[in-house]
């Protein structure tokens, strides 16, 4: 695919792009558990992800591919989170992802893929997402789920539009559960189903009072009592020439302060075809897109990086499907602390 079918951001960045809303998971952390009040913030957190492609813009490009071990950091002082992912898999693709703050931590490992069905592309993200909740009235609290399959619509003709379909059950330790639900629409309307709902059940399975009712591209609100519990981020003026971004994702790009010699090497902001890109130095981003592929390619051939398999720099496995930072001074974040990144390879 040309570079032009790309946006300026790789698939390690829009992961990160779900902690745009993390200050739903602080607020769970603040809720009782019992209620149903703390499953109920993690159910819009689930929901809010979604809303990065709200634009119909965003859905003309996608984002640049990592390569193997290609990392991507996020550490923001202002929210009190950092976040570290990797593509550990060239084949099948697999990325771990991780987040920490101090009340709570999150972790998803997906398989991307697609199956395309005429008109439309499925996007599935195979792969559980865990986050744990400490609260003030009990113990650790850890939910489960996995993200909603996505259509893109109107792959071959006509405007192109992303959509989540079907359910998302959230499993809480303490025993509630959630139940997200994504309205359809009829495949005559030509509009994009946008509703979404959120039924909460205590420990018994008994549904509970509260609730949730909005749209996924715009806001939240708690039943019965109307409260908002979340609302959609402006995007960036103009979204047509700015890839149809919230300038939370436009701004995963810059490095600040905080990155400025510090970032791993393997970072996707030092990518240099996803950078003249954003630059708008086209013929150059394709030709350096080209022999980055290559480079990839050769070194598979010679054996110096795995062809197939998992091959993290890291992360490590505690489970099928489940990877977490290494700790300790073999660690991310130990090593970054030292400037020290024996354990990259060179990408780029």
């Amino acid at each position: 695919m040309p570079v032009t079918a790309n946006e300026p951001l790789s698939l390690l960045q829009r992961y990160a792009e779900t902690m745009e809303y993390c200050t739903l998971l602080d607020s769970a952390a603040n809720a009782p558990v019992e209620t149903g009040d703390q499953i109920l913030y993690i159910a819009a957190f689930a929901i809010s992800c979604l809303s990065n492609t709200r634009s119909k813009d965003r859905a003309l490009r996608k984002p640049f591919n990592p390569l193997l071990n290609e990392t991507f950091e996020l550490v923001r002082e202002d929210f009190n989170f950092r976040f570290l992912a990797e593509k550990i898999s060239h084949r099948p693709p697999i990325m771990a992802t991780y987040a920490e703050s101090e009340k709570w931590t999150y972790s998803y490992c997906p398989q991307p893929a697609q199956k395309f069905w005429g008109k439309s592309a499925e996007i599935i993200s195979d792969g559980p997402i865990t986050i744990s909740v400490d609260s003030p009235d009990s113990e650790t609290t850890t939910y489960s789920y996995v993200m909603p399959t996505t259509y893109l619509r109107n792959v071959i003709a006509g405007e192109k539009y992303v959509e989540p379909a079907g359910q998302v059950t959230i499993i809480a330790s303490s025993g509630h559960k959630a139940v997200v639900e994504f309205k359809s629409k009829s495949i005559f309307s030509g509009q994009r189903a946008e509703e979404v709902s959120v039924k909460i059940f205590g420990p018994q399975n008994r549904e509970l009072e509260i609730g949730l009712q909005g749209k996924w591209t715009a806001e939240l609100v708690r039943t019965p009592d109307n409260k908002r519990i979340w609302e959609a981020s402006s995007l960036l003026p103009e979204p047509r020439l700015r890839y149809g971004m919230p300038s939370f994702c436009a701004s995963l790009n810059q490095v600040t302060d905080i990155e400025k010699g510090k970032i791993a090497p393997t970072d996707s902001r030092l990518r240099p075809d996803q950078r003249c890109l954003e630059e708008c130095r086209i013929e150059e981003a394709e030709e350096l897109k080209k022999k980055l592929e290559e480079f990839q390619r050769e070194k598979r051939k010679q054996g110096k990086i795995v062809a197939e398999g998992v091959s993290s720099a890291w992360f490590t496995k505690i489970e099928d499907g489940v990877w977490v930072p290494i700790q300790g001074e073999n660690g991310y974040w130990e090593s970054r602390k030292r400037g020290e990144w024996n354990a990259s390879p060179t990408l780029w």
